[in-house]
């Protein structure tokens, strides 16, 4: 090889390892940037006021968090933390910032290990004057940590709404602490319950006592607690008439005579008794005899309310019997704007005529009584026929001289 050629393969090594090394360079330069940009992109998005809709599931992200508390970046207001599978979170320095921020309103937890210490801190930020904290969700608390934690629940000047999830681990006493301290609570609005036992007459008699003694409390949510008599519970909701709205769906409820009393409440506008097994009794062939009557009077309840607006009753066992009276109590009333009515037991006719009948109030029916149906009425009715195409139908069968 001549001379020439190996100076020229030397200088193609050295321009082949300088671009090598530049390569290098750039790549580190980009992995550099791309790493702080994905830092950056966290911060930044929680400072765009986004953070609201997301769930914190790592520790750096609560890290993040606990920084712009204490920064009192004003918009950090609503916090939701959510433990996986793939970790855990160590939440201490969250809950000491906590106790000293004015900006956080709401506060979520979700699969968090809430021991004595956790719980300790949380009975502090609930419970301090500096604290600005009105809705709080824990869910699958555990009842061990429950005795530090009640205490604050009746004294915070600020928790306005409690969403509270066991796991069917409530003892008796553990239920009886958390009733008789959410009933001293003289500011709590909203106090949601799932997954509580409350089979039997002693402990719903707890929820009744709180409900009385809690003030403010005017949205009452006890879902799947194996509620089964209500009885003490509706006393209360109806002694007290302050609720707008009760949810008592996903438990095990099948006597009507206690939702006829929720049914006669002048407050409650929401009313939610979905996946329960309501309607499965058989009345009887005859409209005479003593069962039908009966279960006619509590109808009526419904067929006379004046105030409720929005009623659930998805997924119950209602037979053609109580079909009937549920039609013929909606023929009267006029203010029930939506009805939930999913269920397999139900007719197609049935439920057309069903919704056809809450359609009309929704058009005005309650400010028209005289000479029903009027013209008036057909504006707002066609102006629902093209979301709801069934109605023409329901309408022409059930009052055709309406267009005459």
């Amino acid at each position: 090889m001549s001379a020439s050629n190996a100076n020229t393969n030397r200088g193609g090594n050295i321009v082949t390892s300088r671009s090598t090394r530049a390569m290098r360079r750039s790549n580190n330069r980009n992995s550099y940037n791309i790493r702080r940009e994905l830092s950056s992109t966290l911060s930044g998005r929680l400072e765009r006021r986004h953070f609201r809709d997301e769930w914190i599931d790592s520790q750096h992200d609560l890290n993040v968090v606990v920084a712009l508390v204490t920064k009192k970046d004003p918009s950090l207001k609503h916090i939701k933390i959510i433990q996986t599978f793939h970790g855990t979170l160590d939440i201490s320095r969250f809950l000491d910032v906590l106790s000293e921020s004015s900006q956080v309103e709401t506060v979520a937890f979700v699969g968090v290990n809430m021991d004595d210490e956790y719980s300790i801190k949380l009975a502090t930020a609930i419970s301090s004057s500096k604290s600005s904290l009105s809705c709080l969700q824990l869910c699958r608390i555990i009842p061990s940590g429950l005795a530090k934690l009640c205490p604050a629940l009746s004294t915070s000047h600020s928790l306005k709404e409690l969403r509270l999830t066991f796991n069917h681990d409530l003892s008796k006493s553990n239920t009886a602490l958390l009733m008789s301290n959410l009933g001293g609570s003289q500011v709590l609005e909203i106090l949601k319950l799932y997954c509580i036992d409350l089979d039997n007459n002693e402990t719903t008699s707890m929820v009744a006592n709180a409900v009385k003694s809690a003030k403010s409390l005017t949205d009452l949510r006890i879902t799947s607690c194996n509620l089964s008599d209500i009885t003490c519970l509706v006393d209360a909701i109806q002694g007290v008439n302050r609720l707008e709205r009760v949810d008592l769906s996903m438990n095990r409820i099948s006597d009507f005579a206690p939702i006829a009393k929720l049914w006669e409440c002048k407050t409650i506008t929401f009313l939610s008794l979905s996946q329960n097994e309501l309607g499965a009794q058989e009345l009887g062939s005859s409209r005479e005899n003593t069962l039908w009557k009966e279960r006619q009077r509590h109808f009526d309840c419904l067929a006379n309310n004046c105030t409720l607006k929005k009623m659930y009753l998805d997924m119950n066992p209602l037979n053609q019997d109580h079909v009937e009276l549920l039609t013929n109590a909606l023929q009267q009333n006029t203010t029930l704007m939506r009805l939930g009515l999913l269920t397999l037991t139900i007719s197609h006719d049935a439920l057309r005529r069903i919704r056809y009948l809450i359609s009309l109030n929704s058009a005005g029916r309650g400010r028209i009584q005289h000479g029903f149906p009027d013209q008036r009425l057909m504006p707002h009715l066609l102006a629902r026929f093209s979301k709801e195409p069934h109605l023409i139908y329901g309408l022409l069968t059930q009052t055709p001289h309406a267009w005459m």
